[in-house]
């Protein structure tokens, strides 16, 4: 940060006031990191639905107007075809499966598995390996060998909502940041 700080003050002109110089200069920082993507968080949900419950094209409407209403989600994508609801998150969302399974369940369509991409750290407490995005806190039921501890990365993984913390079941993808 304090180079990102001295490459700024020296593109600002030299005659201007200091208090005016210093108070656009953390503007200027704080607007850098801002547009910085976020660390650690939730990305996208795939919710499968159960074999055939998304069978009507007011089944999809009802599903996206009732999960335009969730907290934290930008972008909906029904597929009657795949049998899955794609959920795409602002920036900061938390993952709220009861939520998902609610707003879903009232096309009387049940979910089946959700599978999650998030970008995060991986971190052993005790015997317990954790996976962290954002507020987030998952614990991984048989953490890969080849999975990096305390190195931001993004994974794929199924998550088992029934127990606290959710618990991630198995992942299919692990990309380093």
């Amino acid at each position: 940060m304090l180079a990102i700080s001295r490459m700024i003050r020296a593109m600002m002109p030299a005659r201007m006031g200091g208090l005016r110089r210093n108070s656009l200069l953390t503007l200027t920082v704080l607007w850098v990191f801002a547009a910085l993507p976020a660390f650690g968080q939730l990305d996208r949900v795939i919710a499968e639905a159960v074999d055939g419950d998304i069978d009507c094209l007011p089944c999809a409407v009802t599903i996206e107007f009732a999960l335009k209403q969730v907290e934290g989600v930008d972008r909906i994508s029904v597929s009657m075809s795949k049998q899955m609801v794609a959920i795409t998150f602002k920036p900061g969302a938390r993952f709220t499966p009861v939520q998902y399974r609610d707003a879903i369940a009232k096309a009387e369509v049940r979910v089946k598995a959700f599978n999650v991409a998030m970008r995060g750290k991986a971190e052993k407490d005790g015997e317990k390996t954790y996976f962290t995005a954002g507020q987030d806190r998952f614990v991984i039921v048989s953490p890969p060998k080849d999975l990096p501890l305390g190195v931001a990365v993004g994974i794929m993984a199924v998550v088992d909502d029934s127990s606290e913390p959710y618990a991630i079941t198995s992942i299919s993808d692990v990309k380093p940041l």
